[in-house]
């Protein structure tokens, strides 16, 4: 162990000596993180909500579309069109709509390297995020990617679906980037003045940043004010920049929530209403159940840092209870909201992320770096690559059956046969987007079976309900007609 050690030190040592290695080596890992990232997004192909998103809305609720009367994006004008009409009749996010059926315009492969940029931003920001005053340290972007991968909700969806992840995982990082001065002002004592370029810029990024998901905006502007609120505590006024980001989002924020698509929405897809505490518990348990370690993690540090800056706490550790507060905020106003699905717990799990990284820096310096920070990265690397290892098989298991179930219906329909039925594809790994569910469903009428049927030209396909596929050679075709 102390040769280990002597090893690691001569090592950091040499490090030390040659600062151009520090960028070299940054500039790495992001690579790294790029290319497995783009790896498993080239493997995937459109699924689920990405068929919704390919056809001009004509204010009907999607799954009423008939595929023989609408048309798919493929101008500007189609995309502003299709984002009012669904503003009308489908929802608030106006931006969001324009940004996904734009991006889906093209080939999947612009989708792919675009979503793993955004991916490699978003790490970026939250090592920014989280130690702000430090030069980037390496250890730190790996500990928060590797956690950012492992404890990522729904990530199948948020991650690698493109109509799902460019509403949270892009919108992430563009209301990260408009928070970023405010976190720079208030812990780094700098204001930035009243800069009207940088004014400008923050009051229209707050209306496109707060046009994406309900929770995670709300969230967002409180924190906006929080940092608000030291900024003037600070620096005994309040710059230009930080009332017109706050103006932006608002204005953003509203445009979204009071928008008529939103009720129609609500009662096309009539979900059951449920009461406080039900809506109560099932938050506590998306929050417990999607990020465990990380509330773990969250509150041992703020315990034990409690304890140690009992007479003054640091500033850096208020600025982690702030992210917590945002967290915890955007989880439980979703209690207001008909209904509340896992990835909407995305926002959220942003916020943590940044909270228990703020928490963690501190601990570090406390404790050490080698002592504190090499073996948690060291361990997190271990386990982060590992389930990348899973997922890799599990995704082209299922997309390589997913091809052949394609091939089936291509080579057979020139023979006269319309009718297709095939067994169920079931993902396990929950990075797949198949996770626990089909593209297809047994149900020949349902949209993406419509969808399906429509696009290869057969009457109607679907699945069975025997047991899905599980091995790697088992047949994509039923035993039995049901």
């Amino acid at each position: 162990m102390n040769q280990i050690r002597r090893i690691s030190l001569a090592a950091w040592r040499k490090y030390r000596k040659h600062p151009y290695l520090h960028p070299i080596c940054l500039f790495s890992i992001h690579t790294a993180i790029f290319f497995f990232f783009f790896i498993l997004c080239d493997k995937i192909p459109f699924v689920l909500d990405d068929y919704f998103s390919l056809y001009i809305n004509h204010k009907l609720p999607v799954f009423s579309y008939d595929f023989e009367n609408v048309q798919r994006v493929a101008t500007i004008h189609d995309l502003f069109l299709s984002a009012y009409n669904g503003y009308l009749t489908w929802g608030g996010r106006f931006f969001c709509s324009i940004l996904t059926q734009g991006v889906l315009i093209f080939d999947k492969s612009v989708f792919n390297f675009l979503n793993s940029l955004m991916f490699v931003f978003l790490i970026i920001l939250l090592t920014k995020h989280i130690a702000p005053k430090q030069k980037t340290s390496l250890l730190t972007v790996m500990v928060i990617a590797s956690v950012t991968w492992l404890c990522a909700p729904a990530a199948g969806q948020t991650l690698f679906i493109a109509a799902i992840t460019i509403t949270y995982l892009w919108f992430a990082v563009l209301l990260l980037l408009l928070l970023l001065p405010y976190r720079s002002a208030v812990f780094l004592g700098n204001d930035s003045g009243h800069r009207p370029l940088l004014a400008i810029t923050l009051f229209f990024l707050g209306i496109i940043a707060c046009n994406s998901n309900e929770n995670t905006a709300a969230a967002m502007i409180i924190l906006e004010l929080i940092f608000l609120w030291n900024i003037r505590r600070k620096h005994n006024r309040i710059p230009l920049w930080s009332v017109l980001g706050i103006a932006g989002s608002v204005i953003g924020y509203l445009i979204m929530t009071l928008s008529p698509g939103i009720t129609g929405r609500i009662a096309a897809e009539n979900h059951q209403t449920q009461g406080l505490f039900h809506k109560l518990f099932i938050q506590s348990a998306y929050l417990i159940h999607i990020v465990p370690a990380l509330l773990a993690v969250i509150f041992f540090m703020s315990w034990h840092l409690t304890c140690r800056y009992k007479k003054q706490r640091h500033p850096e550790y208020k600025a982690g209870i702030n992210y917590l507060y945002g967290a915890l905020f955007a989880c439980y106003i979703m209690i207001v909201s008909p209904y509340s699905p896992s990835r909407a717990m995305f926002g959220p799990f942003v916020f943590l992320v940044i909270s228990a990284g703020i928490l963690f820096e501190l601990l570090s310096s406390h404790f050490g770096t080698l002592r504190f920070k090499v073996p948690a990265a060291i361990a997190l690397l271990c386990i982060a690559a590992g389930s990348y290892m899973y997922a890799y098989r599990d995704i082209s298991l299922t997309s390589r059956l997913h091809r052949q179930r394609l091939e089936y219906v291509n080579s057979h329909k020139a023979s006269g046969q319309l009718e297709f039925t095939f067994r169920q594809i079931i993902g396990t790994s929950k990075y797949n987007p198949m996770f626990k569910t089909d593209v297809l469903s047994p149900d020949a009428t349902s949209f993406i079976n419509r969808y399906y049927a429509h696009q290869l030209g057969i009457s109607s396909i679907r699945t069975t309900a025997q047991p899905a596929i599980t091995g790697m050679e088992e047949s994509i075709l039923p035993d039995y007609d049901e």
